[in-house]
């Protein structure tokens, strides 16, 4: 079981993704969380899958979760516009 948590940055500062600074929690806003189940990892192993996310025309946020060669997916529209 993955736990997926969606933050929307709002600190005052440009977040990086790489190098020593990194975005705080405290400066983010959370928009969401979903529970992903059903996933069958190998004894000692991570479960490998693909998030994707895309925001329409109308600021709404999609969240795709898919685990890499399974069936296992998740799909979820998010209600807040961004």
């Amino acid at each position: 079981e993955v736990r997926l948590d969606v933050l929307q940055y709002r600190g005052a500062r440009v977040p990086q993704t790489h190098g020593r600074q990194r975005v705080f929690p405290k400066e983010c806003e959370q928009l969401g969380s979903w529970l992903f189940s059903g996933l069958h990892p190998q004894r000692g192993k991570c479960v490998p899958f693909t998030v994707t996310f895309a925001i329409d025309a109308d600021g709404i946020l999609h969240l795709y979760a898919n685990e890499t060669g399974q069936s296992h997916s998740l799909e979820v529209r998010m209600d807040t516009t961004i």
